[in-house]
């Protein structure tokens, strides 16, 4: 069950009709029993993990309460741990450290090798797991109390909107939400599906209709076949709003969704490709899984509090993790190390870019900015969209081969280019709207035969120009991490 079926749809409004009928005492647990009904549509392994590392961190929590400022307290933090990443590790790493062991012997000489190793990753496990190690490293520091309830902890852990990609939202943010009296508040309703109807219509109208020449274009590199320079440049490009696309518009129903039971989640974007640096890209990219990393790795390994060598080693660091939490595999790894690489190179070139800009206009030197800043993470994009680094250099390899272009290059026909190319200035209008306002608010707070006149304008298009259809199951990129 994906956000994009009739199946989802339909378990949101069973729950909505149960959460608004029942006694508020009661509200959390049909939270909490529509939450076990969707992760268990996405198998029992789903349910067992996560059951798994929400016992665990509840009970560790609890037991690093009582025993703050003790050794005791600190063993139970690192088996906790221990515990919960040992999870992610075997399903998500496992594989990858044996293949790499195996190469390492056989470049040592040794003919050797190491046993195949190969689990089906339980969907959202890289979200779940370091929400709850977050949480664990909260109560250790005394940011945040223990939960008492575990009933409501466990629906904290596994609220069905975010359990497939997040946000990674902190426990004690989500308990706040919930132990909160709320009455019914239509604003707030009627938000949650104006959001949730961009949020389609960000993943069909813009993001799988960009799929198609992306996927196209990977594939030939990946068969070895020659790709030209426009057919690279289009994908490279259509990749970056394609997974934007997917991803803001996954969190934009999550948020919408919630937003109908009166709760809010953390927002994990803020019009990235508007960013002036990698730096400012990073504030407004993946915003939960930047702020895990700095409260968690970053600011322990002290943060820019110390020589700028350090801060370097630092900053690697964080986007090594970044990279490999991402996926398993040496094209997400050099994905992060370059993020962190453009943030170091950032630092360091600071007084010279400074100089350069200045003779020029603050608006010019601003747009200059974004376009090198969307330039650099385009290419880097392309080892996270690659399914190895041979892969990535053959499509990068693709922009200094020339060659005659056309539209077969890359799957799609005339008025399909320009459905793409339409989509694009959309999503780009949206995010310009957004950075001075917030188009979901305007929308809801129009009255009610605008505010419906362009909800029904928006779920025709979905409709009539959705590459799905009439929300036909649709995975998300995401879902795969």
């Amino acid at each position: 069950m994906t956000f994009i079926s009739w199946g989802y749809y339909a378990l949101l409004m069973a729950a909505l009709a149960a959460y608004y009928l029942l006694p508020r005492r009661l509200r959390w647990w049909t939270l909490l029993a529509f939450s076990v009904l969707f992760g268990a549509s996405m198998g029992a392994d789903t349910l067992l993990w996560m059951g798994v590392s929400a016992v665990v961190s509840y009970a560790g929590a609890r037991f690093i309460h009582q025993n703050r400022g003790t050794k005791k307290a600190r063993a139970a933090l690192w088996i906790s741990l221990g515990i919960c990443f040992a999870l992610l590790i075997v399903f998500k790493y496992l594989g990858f450290g044996l293949r790499i062991l195996t190469r390492l012997m056989w470049a040592l000489g040794l003919e050797a090798s190491a046993p195949a190793f190969s689990l089906a990753m339980p969907v959202g496990i890289s979200f779940y797991i370091f929400q709850v190690t977050g949480y664990l490293a909260d109560v250790y520091r005394g940011e945040c109390e223990p939960v008492r309830h575990f009933g409501k902890y466990a629906l904290a852990v596994s609220f069905f909107p975010k359990m497939m990609q997040g946000p990674i939202e902190p426990v004690q943010h989500f308990m706040r939400e919930l132990d909160e009296e709320k009455p019914f508040d239509e604003k707030q309703f009627v938000l949650g599906l104006v959001t949730i109807l961009l949020g389609i219509a960000q993943k069909t109208l813009v993001a799988d209709r960009l799929a198609v020449a992306v996927d196209k274009v990977y594939a030939s590199a990946a068969q070895g076949l020659p790709i030209t320079t426009g057919a690279s440049l289009i994908a490279i490009l259509f990749y970056a709003f394609q997974l934007y696309a997917d991803f803001a518009g996954y969190t934009m129903i999550a948020l919408g969704s919630a937003s109908l039971f009166g709760l809010k989640l953390s927002p994990n974007f803020r019009q990235p490709y508007l960013a002036a640096s990698i730096a400012d890209f990073w504030r407004r990219w993946h915003m939960t899984l930047s702020a895990w990393l700095r409260k968690n790795i970053y600011f322990p390994l002290g943060g820019s509090r110390v020589k700028t060598a350090r801060w370097c080693l630092n900053v690697i660091a964080v986007f090594f993790v970044s990279g490999l939490w991402h996926g398993a595999g040496l094209n997400f790894i050099v994905w992060g190390l370059l993020h962190g690489v453009y943030q170091v190179a950032g630092k360091l070139s600071s007084p010279i870019r400074q100089r350069l800009k200045k003779p020029l206009p603050a608006r010019l030197s601003h747009a200059v900015s974004v376009v090198c800043t969307f330039a650099l993470v385009c290419f880097a994009w392309v080892f996270f969209r690659a399914l190895n680094v041979a892969e990535a250099m053959a499509v990068l390899g693709g922009l200094f081969t020339g060659g005659a272009f056309s539209l077969a290059q890359v799957g799609l026909s005339l008025p399909e280019m320009i459905c793409c190319v339409l989509a694009i200035a959309a999503m780009v209008t949206l995010d310009g709207w957004n950075e001075r306002g917030n188009a979901a608010q305007w929308i809801a707070s129009r009255g009610i035969l605008l505010r419906w006149g362009i909800c029904l304008a928006l779920l025709t298009l979905i409709i009539l120009f959705g590459r799905y259809g009439s929300l036909a199951a649709s995975s998300f990129i995401y879902v795969g991490f």
